[in-house]
């Protein structure tokens, strides 16, 4: 899916900082869930509205090294060495191509990047636990009678339709389709503040880029009407149309459209529009 920028200016990204940040920590995300094709093809249209950005060439450089083309990652780092070569991250894949070890380290990296949480027990506690000897008849049989327990049984059919259905899912439009549990949802769009299409997921025919391009831009214009206005800033919007009604939820440096039918119910769609959004914050580190 291409993702074009026809509504805006050329120089739309580089004047939102926070949007390469927001493209860099989707990327990381598609790469943990093994969604290579996506990470390129989202990055790609970043890189062309930013070819010197450090940052997009370095994460670029991971992707094609992943994919198992390392000439095209040896052409970016060259050219990437060119926009800045005392840059970290360059220095950095320029050894692990000298080492020929370069998949499987950035595999090994991408791993050790995960934080695994596990409960520590204070060495008191420890201490001061009965050993299995100590314990008393009625403690082991309590015990027994636990372990022993009926579990719940999910059907064997349901855990394999349930795996299949998560295996190389948009994590992002698995969050998305949350919104589509209220029957009058038509479909969502999420985009940046320059109008860069992110992610959608919609049941209906629409050209999903354009439009994610005219709601933020309508967005962008509001927002700044109020500044030079001095009435302050706003969290959403709600257009209500004869035969539909669309919401523009706003948290910078992402903006997510919801498009209904008329019949929605306004104050249900937005408490779960925000829970979406909060999450969508959460995944993309924003």
């Amino acid at each position: 899916m291409k993702r074009r920028r026809d509504t805006l200016d050329n120089d739309g990204l580089k004047s939102a900082p926070g949007s390469i940040d927001v493209m860099i920590s989707l990327a990381d995300l598609y790469i943990q869930n093994n969604l290579l094709d996506q990470a390129v093809e989202l990055l790609s249209g970043v890189y062309s509205e930013n070819p010197d950005e450090p940052r997009i060439i370095e994460k670029l450089i991971e992707l094609y090294i992943l994919k198992g083309n390392e000439t095209k990652a040896k052409i970016l780092l060259q050219q990437g060495l060119s926009v800045d070569k005392n840059y970290e991250g360059f220095q950095k894949y320029m050894k692990l191509i000298e080492e020929e070890k370069t998949a499987d380290r950035i595999r090994e990296e991408i791993a050790e990047a995960v934080e695994v949480t596990e409960e520590v027990i204070p060495l008191e506690e420890l201490e001061e636990a009965k050993t299995p000897g100590e314990e008393t008849v009625e403690e082991q049989v309590e015990k027994l009678e636990e372990v022993e327990k009926p579990l719940i049984e999910v059907p064997e059919k349901e855990v394999e339709q349930k795996v299949e259905e998560e295996a190389g899912v948009d994590p992002i439009k698995r969050v998305l389709s949350a919104l589509f549990e209220i029957d009058d949802v038509l479909g969502m769009i999420l985009s940046d503040e320059t109008g860069l299409l992110i992610a959608e997921n919609v049941k209906v025919t629409i050209d999903t880029e354009s439009t994610g391009a005219l709601l933020s831009s309508i967005y962008t214009e509001t927002v700044s009407t109020l500044e030079r206005l001095n009435l302050g800033g706003f969290d959403y919007i709600i257009f209500e149309f004869p035969r539909g009604v669309i919401l523009i939820l706003a948290s910078p440096p992402i903006i997510l459209t919801v498009m209904c039918k008329k019949e929605v119910q306004e104050g249900l769609l937005l408490l779960k529009a925000k829970r979406v959004m909060d999450e969508l914050k959460n995944m993309l580190g924003v």
